[in-house]
This record gives structure tokens, C-alpha cells and sequence, in this order.
């Protein structure tokens, strides 16, 4: 895609995009509110040095079996720090198990995984979001951890 003309990502589109978004609203229809996060993200490949390193950091990290970075195999270093998971479980992008195993993972985690709720849970349901937020900060113990504390377990992944 980052071979498609300029054209494809122009500010006209964008635009010609946005009007529509608007005269659906006029008529009662309304998209998702993560509909804006997507089209405004869209809109910013309109730059050419923008659509670059976002299709450079595409290609780095998703071939067509999928994302291939992972963090799974480090993810236990994590134990000691207080960790709040917030997935939505018709995420297109990065399917709910993922959820699920991050929260395995990490020992004394907390998962809230929001029904009908894609990729941006923040933007689709926003007072639930920071409701989630706001327990998760006022129930837990913030982490006291030193740099020694973090550098033995990353040592002893990197010697083993």
C-alpha cells in the first residue's frame, strides 16, 4: 500500500470523508467513536514521510501468518508491577485470546475485557474505560521496584 499514489491519501479524500461521516450523523446515524481514531489515522498517511514509516514498521513487524514480534517469553517480568489488561473482545486487529494469555502471563494481573468493544475500548466505551481505570489505580499498591530488582530476572533470560 505504500506504493498507492498520493491521490489515495490525499486531504481531499480525507475531506470528501469526513462530509460523509457528517451527513450520516444529520440522518441519526452514528459510527463507532473509534471510527474517528481510524480516519484520523488514515488522514495522517496523507504526508509522505508519515506513510513511509508507517509502512516500514509495518513490514518489520507483520508478515502474512501475522505479527511476529512477541513478547509472551518475557512478559513474567512483569509479576511484581501492577498490571491492568483492557481488550475488546471483537478486536479485528489483535484477536481477545491474546488477552487472555497476556493476563496468564502475568501473574496478579487484571483483565477487563469489554463485550462488543473492538480495538480502541478507550474510544468505544470511554466512562466504562476510566471507571476500569480509576478502580485499578485506587485498589492497588503502587509497585516499589528497584533497578537491581528489574536487571536479575533480565539477566538471568539473557544468560539461560
Amino acid at each position: 500500500m505504500e506504493h498507492l499514489p498520493p491521490l489515495a491519501f490525499a486531504p481531499q479524500l480525507q475531506a470528501a470523508g469526513t462530509a460523509v461521516v457528517r451527513a450520516l450523523r444529520r440522518v441519526g446515524l452514528r459510527p463507532p467513536p473509534s471510527f474517528e481514531e481510524v480516519w484520523s489515522a488514515y488522514g495522517s498517511l496523507g504526508d509522505a514521510d508519515t506513510r513511509r514509516a508507517f509502512f516500514h514498521t509495518l513490514h518489520t513487524v507483520v508478515d502474512p501468518g501475522g505479527q511476529r514480534p512477541s513478547a509472551t517469553n518475557r512478559l513474567y517480568l512483569l509479576a511484581d508491577m501492577p498490571t491492568m489488561i483492557v481488550w475488546g473482545d471483537h478486536d479485528p486487529i489483535i484477536p481477545v485470546k491474546h488477552a487472555y494469555a497476556t493476563h496468564e502471563a502475568i501473574p496478579g494481573s487484571v483483565l477487563h475485557v469489554f463485550e462488543d468493544v473492538g480495538h480502541f475500548p478507550q474510544h468505544d466505551e470511554p466512562e466504562r474505560f476510566v471507571r476500569a481505570v480509576l478502580a485499578f489505580v485506587r485498589s492497588t499498591k503502587a509497585a516499589r521496584l528497584s533497578e537491581d530488582h528489574m536487571r536479575d530476572p533480565i539477566n538471568a533470560t539473557v544468560a539461560g
